[in-house]
């Protein structure tokens, strides 16, 4: 095999995106977890032995070193694993081509009138005529003081007012998630087909729609320590680090963070050398992950 000399290893390093160690307690989050997943991951990484793959997060913000963008399940996992260090993917929040959109979830397991009931029992629930395709997908629509539209099967639609704020919409939002999860499971999706939904989720109750934020919002709520709920906040980044294997020995360790952070970047020179890194520009779609 073709033995790359150091400079030609440095250039090699320098494409890939940054992929760095920090403290566990060096993040800002700006979601909740989701304790019922959070098991799930926390049971794998430790059965596994590796966290698979790395957090991303936003440099420089405020007291801490970086904004957790994506990855809280597995970063809480980590923390509960006695980890003290944390593996992140360094993004620049101004990046252009770093975006966000909101997901939507669906709900399962309630009747629609007690979809309604349990919302209009602690906030303002206004019905409005909503817009579908042909194919039966919902067009989401929002306006200023809507925190978020519910969408029933019969094609009933429902906005949830605010006063317009973006905490007021983040902590409504909250709410809905506190009222409607302890009663009916909720999944994070991204299609808005009715008729899908139905097919998908035989226990389909609605569909819930999220106005969108910007990164600017994400921030700021998180700064003043208001939690989005988990699975609502959507980044995606175009070079995604995946599946690259950081060892739960080196996140434990009690050496210093310099220390791990050399370690790393030797586990990133073998992969180099050993030519197991691989760019696909096409999205793509991960199975059991």
């Amino acid at each position: 095999m073709e033995e790359f000399g150091a400079e030609h290893l440095a250039l090699e390093v320098g494409k890939l995106p940054k992929l760095m160690l920090i403290g566990v307690d060096a993040l800002l989050l700006h979601e909740e977890a989701d304790n019922r997943r959070g098991a799930a991951i926390r049971a794998r990484i430790e059965a596994d032995g590796f966290i698979r793959h790395p957090l991303m997060a936003a440099k420089d913000h405020g007291e801490v070193s970086h904004l957790l963008l994506d990855g809280v399940n597995r970063y809480e996992a980590l923390r509960k694993l006695g980890c003290r260090f944390v593996p992140i993917q360094e993004v620049n929040l101004d990046d252009k081509a770093l975006g966000l959109s909101t997901w939507h979830h669906e709900l399962e397991g309630l009747a629609p009138e007690d979809v309604v009931n349990i919302l209009s029992s602690s906030m303002r629930v206004v019905a409005f005529e909503g817009g579908f395709t042909q194919a039966g997908d919902f067009i989401p629509h929002y306006e200023k003081d809507w925190g978020c539209v519910v969408v029933l099967p019969d094609r009933r639609c429902l906005a949830v007012i605010v006063d317009g704020t973006t905490q007021q919409r983040v902590e409504a939002i909250r709410r809905i998630a506190r009222h409607l999860s302890p009663t009916g499971a909720m999944d994070r999706v991204s299609y808005t087909n009715l008729n899908d939904l139905v097919a998908n989720y035989p226990r389909f109750s609605a569909l819930i729609c999220y106005p969108p934020f910007s990164k600017s919002d994400v921030l700021h709520m998180a700064v003043e320590k208001v939690l989005f709920p988990s699975g609502v906040t959507r980044f995606s980044v175009p070079k995604r680090m995946l599946s690259f294997g950081i060892p739960l020995p080196l996140l434990r360790s009690e050496g210093s963070l310099e220390e791990a952070r050399g370690a790393l970047h030797e586990m990133i020179v073998d992969k180099i050398r050993k030519r197991r890194i691989r760019f696909y520009e096409e999205p793509t779609f991960h199975f059991d992950d």
